[in-house]
């Protein structure tokens, strides 16, 4: 019930947001919407519980933000260069621990918003990201870079005892023999 309250609430002030205007009318109207929505649509289950560590976060941010840059500068200079690219192109298998669907989306919009990188697919069983790669050097180096991005957001965001698995994960990628 409270959730639904919650909800109700919530789309209520969404409604007068984005109408700008408060006259009865148009409350009354954004409660008759907000009612009719949550009479057809349930409110979504509060996310698995993870935790949440700002000094993690953060870090997790500064190491983003230096990735995400230094990926802009290759991909500015394929851009330049597009001979530096030309066979380097892959798709890749990069396995996941996918511990919650919060820290599964963020590893997700942290992949995609890499340049040079793009998500095809994500498959929950086994948990597995599949990347198409700009410019790929070297696999093993390109699985664990994701892995790595995984842990950090798992370390500021995850439940606890998934940064050992994403961990065990990262040292079964480095052991693997290369293909």
């Amino acid at each position: 019930m409270r959730r639904r309250a919650a909800a109700f609430g919530w789309l209520l002030f969404v409604w007068i947001a984005l109408t700008g205007s408060l006259s009865v009318l148009n409350v009354a109207l954004g409660v008759a919407i907000s009612i009719g929505l949550l009479l057809f649509f349930r409110p979504a289950p509060p996310a698995t519980t993870g935790r949440f560590h700002p000094w993690y976060a953060a870090r997790f941010l500064f190491y983003f933000t230096v990735k995400f840059l230094k990926a802009n500068v290759e991909v500015a200079l394929a851009v330049i260069q597009p001979e530096r690219v030309r066979r380097k192109r892959a798709i890749i298998a990069v396995p996941m621990v996918g511990a919650t669907e919060t820290t599964t989306t963020l590893l997700a919009d942290a992949v995609s918003l890499t340049p040079g990188t793009f998500i095809l697919e994500m498959r929950r069983d086994p948990a597995t990201m599949y990347v198409h790669i700009l410019a790929l050097n070297d696999l093993r180096e390109a699985r664990l870079e994701i892995l790595e991005l995984e842990r950090r957001i798992l370390l500021g965001f995850g439940p606890p005892g998934s940064v050992e698995r994403c961990e065990e994960l990262m040292t079964q990628v480095a052991t693997e023999p290369q293909k």
